[in-house]
């Protein structure tokens, strides 16, 4: 199972010539950069032998943002992130390696989690309840509040908890 996470915008103010102008905070704010970050992270679900069944599968990832923004425009750092939006979260296992009768609508609800080694505070992104596609879902995204302060990291956490329909017999891989 795959949790893709796409965290679509990065805004960063441009600083090219705009800081040199003391009164034009208001050109600086309306300068922006979309920077668009897709993070696939690796989902196990182990067999579950009750219906109604729980569990949580953590996972991190490991990125330096910082790095990434430079790589782009050596101009420009973490520091000039000012606001990071979550604009889906997906679900998805293979169905060619899946055992048929394990897969997603096995699921009761999934919900996804995340944090980051900068801010501890764990964020809901979304949930979703009983998925009816056996090989992919989307994640309804809740008002998950500017992430900006998260992104200042090198070690990003998710969870992912799940609550189940009926037993597996096989573990399921998004």
């Amino acid at each position: 199972m795959k949790a893709n996470l796409k965290f679509t915008s990065l805004a960063l103010l441009l600083g090219v010539g705009v800081f040199a102008f003391s009164g034009c905070k208001k050109i600086e704010d309306a300068i922006k950069i979309n920077v668009p970050l897709t993070m696939t992270i690796p989902v196990t679900i182990q067999p579950v032998n009750a219906t109604n069944g729980t569990g949580t599968y953590s996972s991190q990832v490991n990125v330096n943002i910082d790095s990434l923004i430079k790589a782009n425009n050596s101009k420009l750092s973490v520091s000039n992130i000012k606001s990071v939006d979550v604009s889906s979260v997906s679900i998805s296992i293979n169905s060619d390696s899946q055992y048929p009768q394990d897969n997603l609508t096995a699921l009761k609800s999934i919900a996804e989690y995340f944090y980051s080694n900068n801010n501890s505070n764990k964020i809901e992104l979304g949930s979703v309840n009983n998925p009816t596609n056996p090989y992919t879902t989307d994640v309804a995204i809740w008002n998950v509040p500017d992430l900006t302060n998260y992104f200042n990291a090198t070690t990003f956490y998710f969870d992912t908890e799940y609550q189940m329909n009926r037993s597996t017999t096989h573990q399921i891989n998004a």
